[in-house]
């Protein structure tokens, strides 16, 4: 970088730090895609993704369970994985939010995993069918997905 400007050295600096943590952003991506969700405490992978989010300091994420442990067959936990980290950065990109709720409940057989946020809300409807983004798109998609695994395993 001889001869450059000292901002042009600068800017050239802080695109190199982008390109490289981006990098990292994706090899630890790809190894979540491969990461074996039988023999991972899927309790334990929501609260690291609440602790993600709150290490941003943009808005605070809460997370209640009432089980300490389940382990999630491969397809099913990666996909509700999925669903609740396209939530939570539309939750963050769009919403406006403070406030992030992450709850997982058990009663009996039945697993409850509900996500919420205080931002100023949306017409689902009319965001379906004229957003051009394709979260809420993922999460439908993800959504129908597991239902059709749920009635496979049952």
């Amino acid at each position: 970088m001889n001869g450059k400007s000292p901002e042009l050295t600068a800017q050239l600096e802080n695109i190199s730090n982008i390109i490289s943590e981006s990098l990292t952003d994706l090899r630890k991506l790809s190894k979540t895609l491969t990461q074996p969700f039988e023999h991972t405490n899927f309790i334990d992978l929501l609260k690291t993704e609440c602790e993600k989010i709150n290490a941003l300091k943009v808005c605070n994420v809460e997370f209640s369970s009432n089980i300490e442990s389940i382990l999630m067959p491969g397809n099913i936990g990666l996909f509700l994985l999925r669903i609740l980290q396209e939530f939570m950065q539309n939750s963050l990109k769009h919403a406006g939010c403070k406030t992030i709720s992450v709850a997982i409940e058990k009663n009996n057989k039945v697993l409850k995993l509900c996500a919420e946020d205080d931002g100023k809300g949306f017409d689902i409807n009319h965001m379906y069918n004229t957003s051009k983004g394709i979260c809420l798109k993922n999460i439908m998609k993800r959504g129908n997905l597991l239902a059709l695994q749920w009635i496979c395993i049952a």
